[in-house]
């Protein structure tokens, strides 16, 4: 496979990321920092292994939080994120570089699959964070008649927890209190 050109390292700082747990392991994580578990075969993380965020969106990370482990025990961390050295498929160009890369691999008899790919390439180049915009299978518009979407999100995957600069457990009141609502 041909030599894939190098993503420079940048000081972008995400200053409003949140990720969705349980309050007994926001506690945890904040005493002891996050563990990425990879050792489980059947979880496929679209984004490859890391932590992940929702860039600037509590609500999203709270649902998603609440589904996964109930109303009473979700809890959500805000995160200040530097991207540092990021994969950053929001940018057309680093897309086609990650399209390059799954060409090699495939003809190398490799998976094509976004985690694999995704693993392989930050792997090799040492991302610090993966970002990208994931959007629903079925097109939901804001209104009727418009061009916006109303089902993407930002997400952040975290490859290098020192990128996380700061991280503190935060509740609805507290973001109302925030943004003045």
């Amino acid at each position: 496979m041909g030599k894939l050109p190098n993503i420079e390292y940048t000081e972008t700082i995400v200053p409003k990321a949140y990720h969705g747990t349980t309050l007994e392991n926001a506690g945890i994580i904040l005493e002891d920092g996050f563990e990425v578990d990879t050792s489980n075969e059947k979880r496929d993380p679209f984004l490859g292994d890391g932590i992940y965020f929702w860039e600037g969106d509590f609500h999203r990370a709270k649902a998603w939080a609440e589904k996964k482990y109930g109303n009473k025990d979700s809890g959500i961390l805000c995160a200040e994120i530097n991207l540092g050295k990021c994969l950053d498929l929001t940018n057309s160009r680093l897309r086609g570089l990650l399209k390059r890369a799954e060409k090699g691999l495939k003809q190398a008899g490799f998976p094509s699959k976004d985690s694999f790919v995704i693993n392989w390439y930050a792997q090799k180049e040492s991302f610090d964070t993966i970002r990208n915009v994931t959007l629903p299978k079925k097109v939901k518009k804001l209104f009727p008649g418009s061009s916006i979407r109303d089902d993407f999100n930002l997400v952040i995957c975290v490859r290098n927890q020192k990128n996380i600069s700061k991280l503190e457990l935060i509740r609805e009141k507290d973001l109302k209190r925030e943004i003045g609502s």
